[in-house]
C-alpha cells in the first residue's frame, strides 16, 4: 500500500488495505472461537487489525477524507487506548476543524497514556530485576550450601574416614542433610542427620 501511495494509485490502497482489513476480522473471527492456546495469535491478529486500521485512516486523512479518518482513529482509541498517535492525529483534526478545546483535551490525553505507558514499562523492569535479584540470592545460598558441605566432607574424611570409608552430605527430598559414611562398595554404614 505505501507503494501504492507513491505511485499516487489511492484507489488501489484503498482497495488493498480493506482487503487485508477483511482477511484480519475473518481470522479474529476464527481465532476467537477457538481454544485459549491461541490467545497469542489471537492478540498479533488484534495488533495487525488496528495497524490497517491506522493506515487507512492515514490514507483517508491524506485525501481530505476527515470524517472517515477521524472515524477510525476514534476506533483504535476504543480498541486500543494507548495508541498515542491516533490521540496525535485526532488532536491535529481538532485543530484544523478550529476546535482547540477538544485539540487540547486529545494532546493531554496522548501525553498521559504516554507517561502512563512509561510507568507500567518501569514496573515490569523493576519486576524483573526484583526476580533476577532473588534468582541471584537463590544461586548464591546453594553455591555457599555446597562450598560449606563440601567443607564438612573434607574435614570429616580428614578426621573419621579410613581408606575404607568415604563421606557424603545427601540432601533429603525435605531439605534435610545427612551424613552418609560409605565403604568402597558404595554401601551406606549409618547416617546421621547435619
Amino acid at each position: 500500500s505505501i507503494t501504492l501511495l507513491v505511485k499516487q494509485e489511492y484507489e488501489e490502497v484503498e482497495k488493498y488495505l480493506n482487503e487485508a482489513k477483511q482477511i484480519v476480522k475473518e481470522e479474529i473471527k476464527k481465532l476467537n472461537n477457538s481454544n485459549q492456546k491461541n490467545k497469542e495469535k489471537l492478540m498479533r491478529f488484534k495488533s495487525l487489525k488496528i495497524s490497517i486500521d491506522f493506515n487507512l485512516a492515514l490514507y483517508y486523512h491524506s485525501q481530505a477524507l476527515f470524517d472517515h479518518s477521524h472515524f477510525l482513529y476514534k476506533k483504535i482509541i476504543g480498541e486500543n487506548p494507548y495508541f498515542i498517535e491516533a490521540y496525535i492525529k485526532l488532536s491535529g483534526l481538532y485543530r484544523m476543524r478550529g476546535n482547540k478545546i477538544k485539540a487540547e483535551s486529545y494532546i493531554k490525553l496522548a501525553i498521559e497514556k504516554h507517561f502512563k505507558v512509561i510507568e507500567e514499562e518501569r514496573k515490569i523492569v523493576k519486576e524483573e530485576k526484583t526476580k533476577d535479584k532473588e534468582q541471584e540470592k537463590q544461586n548464591n545460598d546453594k553455591m555457599i550450601i555446597e562450598e560449606n558441605e563440601k567443607k564438612i566432607v573434607n574435614i570429616l574424611n580428614d578426621n573419621y574416614a579410613n581408606d575404607n570409608n568415604k563421606i557424603k552430605v545427601i540432601l533429603n527430598q525435605n531439605g534435610t542433610h545427612y551424613i552418609g559414611v560409605y565403604d568402597e562398595k558404595g554401601i551406606e554404614d549409618r547416617k546421621s542427620v547435619v
